[in-house]
């Protein structure tokens, strides 16, 4: 990391609706996420039915599940997968430590933040990538983490959940007179690595979900998931400042990883930005819809070790003091030399995949 310086779904009854009504009834069509769906009344979807009366706060429960669907794709029901997703519990942190002019991190500000740990020859663990944790049994990161080029012989073993540095036994912050510390990391052995069929060539579809052998067993301050982009558009154009978090380098030069969780506010590029960038570079050019490109600011970008981390957006929340994190994101790859002035970095975008995660997913 270097650092220098809609759609609203609406609750009648028990019929979810969402965009116009093609008639009275509750049923209605738009396109929904990367395929095209039918959208079903909420009645006929039990577990999104059973989340949402398990909010109290109704305005809150609204605002959750506005990033929610339920609907038949190729005539199956999709509410089982979706099920599977922490919506009443995700991506929610406070402000007081969300907001911060610092380039390290603070405890719980990001609390889905995974790091991901190899083992060499030795059975000494490496941490080379990061990932984000979206539910208690999956970590979204980056395909190419799965094998990451080095030196040394390395096998992806652990996912290592609640670490801000790496440093200290117990990560405390002090603010307003108080200090409050975070509890132990927890190391959970990886069961499963599921990378897209299709990465490869021009480094596309860099995404893959980390399946855990355990479960976390209860979502704190400290550990909890980010939520996914489910109804949020992007078209590669939007001129926003998005947030970054991760271990890696803060040097091209340096020859490690920071030891403490970096983040920074970095202004996206538009794709045909990215591709006047990127022409000369035949091994990932053209950049496409599936990507984003972010950066091209001095001094301000992700690097080596933060592949696999998430790439941020943020709305606010109801409840006071709160805000809500959205990952839209994965760190893909960038220029030799980070924080190149002209050159974004790529990063997958995952609102072209979130068919692909719900399909590759289970309890």
């Amino acid at each position: 990391m270097l650092i220098f310086s809609s759609v609203m779904i609406f609750f009648v009854s028990d019929i979810i609706t969402l965009g116009k009504t093609d008639s009275a009834s509750e049923v209605t069509y738009r396109r929904c996420f990367s395929g095209v769906w039918k959208c079903v009344g909420i009645s006929q979807c039990p577990a999104t039915s059973a989340k949402f009366h398990e909010v109290e706060d109704k305005q809150r429960a609204l605002e959750l599940f506005s990033m929610y669907a339920c609907g038949i794709k190729d005539g199956v029901l999709q509410e089982d997968k979706m099920s599977l997703l922490p919506i009443n519990e995700c991506g929610e942190v406070s402000l007081d430590v969300r907001i911060t002019n610092g380039k390290y991190a603070k405890p719980f500000q990001f609390p889905w933040m995974a790091l991901l740990g190899y083992k060499d020859t030795k059975e000494n663990i490496h941490y080379m990538c990061g990932g984000s944790l979206i539910n208690d049994r999956y970590v979204l990161t980056a395909a190419h983490c799965e094998k990451p080029k080095t030196s040394e012989r390395v096998t992806l073993k652990i996912v290592r959940l609640g670490e801000v540095d790496l440093d200290k036994q117990i990560d405390c912050d002090e603010s307003k007179g108080l200090k409050r510390c975070a509890g132990p990391v927890i190391d959970i052995p990886i069961e499963k690595v599921i990378s897209h069929q299709q990465y490869g060539a021009l480094l596309k579809n860099d995404i893959a979900l980390l399946r855990l052998k355990s479960r976390v067993q209860t979502f704190t301050d400290q550990i909890k998931p980010i939520c996914l982009p489910f109804g949020v558009t992007i078209t590669g154009n939007e001129e926003i400042v998005y947030e970054v978090a991760g271990w890696g380098k803060t040097d091209t030069w340096d020859n490690e990883g920071s030891r403490i969780l970096q983040h920074v506010q970095i202004r996206s590029q538009t794709l045909d930005y990215c591709n006047d960038q990127y022409s000369k570079s035949k091994d990932v050019w053209p950049i496409d819809a599936t990507q984003l490109c972010v950066g091209a600011d001095m001094g301000k970008d992700s690097c080596y070790g933060d592949s696999g981390g998430p790439l941020m957006d943020w709305k606010p929340s109801n409840e006071l003091n709160k805000t809500i994190v959205i990952q839209v994101g994965i760190v893909s790859f960038g220029t030799v030399f980070c924080a190149d002035k002209y050159t974004p970095a790529v990063y997958t975008r995952v609102t072209a995949y979130l068919d692909w995660i719900l399909a590759n997913i289970e309890p």
